[in-house]
């Protein structure tokens, strides 16, 4: 009887939301440049990838994110020049987006999951 009730309290103790997280970039202007990306893992911890010249760019799925974690994805142009798009997405779905010109060097996108 005290097994069945320890879990029965323990099922209904709230559970924290969790995600699944990862980062998109796209070259959206289709032109040549070169670029890197700089981002915030699950942990907070930085992590830079590049030189990237491909027109997309995607993450490694971040898994079991929890809610009120912050995200931070950076793209810094390294030659040429396009319009991207920088995604943040949440379960496979847009969370937060930021639109990049061609006339920039450098910008970010971030959220709090």
């Amino acid at each position: 009887m005290a097994a069945l009730l320890l879990t029965l309290l323990w099922s209904c103790t709230p559970q924290e939301q969790t995600w699944k997280v990862n980062y998109l970039v796209v070259n959206v202007g289709q032109k040549d440049a070169t670029y890197r990306v700089s981002y915030l893992d699950a942990k907070g911890a930085s992590v830079s990838k590049g030189p990237i010249d491909t027109v997309w760019w995607k993450s490694e799925v971040f898994e079991a994110v929890p809610s009120n974690t912050q995200m931070k994805l950076t793209i810094e142009i390294l030659s040429g020049e396009s319009d991207f798009e920088l995604y943040i997405q949440r379960d496979g779905a847009f969370h937060k987006q930021a639109n990049f010109d061609a006339l920039s060097t450098a910008a970010s996108v971030e959220a709090e999951i």
